[in-house]
């Protein structure tokens, strides 16, 4: 088999299930009303673990099962970022989905949110809380605002993705025997 087509077929694979994991984890959090916990930097934390762990996972499965034990830096990359863009454009979705269609009312708590971590912070008073919290609602409420916003959330995921990559690929690139490795693939599998 083609390694490119197994790479993106693994990468797919394990990007779809930590895209799941990250739906019912997203489900928790909305379940047990824990999606403005307090410490929010946590939730945010707890969802890279799940990804990191997946493409650790997936990663490892490539390389020991469809590579032969090798992997080069590139092809390691290539596998956790992939892993990991697949997961975070599942879960964006799902999140859009919850936020826009299922429950809009997370909207509201978002700006309450937001306005009890300004008072909290003393740095507006009240009324102005109140003007920006209207003019947030506003904003978005208006689709261009929307797309804009998603583009930027899909921009600033995909860089600290493609970092986390950077790093375990780091750690599961194992170089093998390259001369070995490209006769296994040009040999026929009845001489083997």
């Amino acid at each position: 088999m083609n390694p490119s087509n197994t790479l993106g077929k693994n990468a797919l694979n394990y990007g779809i299930v930590a895209g799941l994991v990250l739906i019912v984890y997203s489900l928790f959090l909305y379940f047990f009303d824990l999606m403005f916990y307090k410490p929010f930097l946590l939730n945010n934390v707890v969802g890279a673990l799940i990804v990191v762990v997946f493409m650790i996972i997936g990663t490892k499965h490539l390389r020991d099962a469809a590579m032969h034990g090798s992997m080069s830096y590139g092809k390691a990359f290539l596998s956790a970022f992939l892993i990991g863009l697949f997961a975070m454009i599942i879960s964006l979705i799902f999140n859009n989905v919850l936020t826009y269609l299922i429950d809009p009312g997370i909207r509201e708590k978002a700006f309450e949110y937001s306005a009890e971590q300004m008072i909290k912070k003393g740095r507006i008073t009240q009324e102005q809380v109140e003007a920006v919290i209207e003019q947030q609602k506003q904003m978005s409420s208006k689709l261009w605002v929307i797309l804009i916003g998603q583009f930027f959330a899909l921009l600033g995921v995909g860089i600290i993705n493609a970092i986390i990559a950077l790093i375990v690929a780091a750690f599961l690139k194992k170089e093998g025997d390259t001369f070995a490795d490209a006769m296994q693939e040009v040999t026929p599998e009845e001489n083997r």
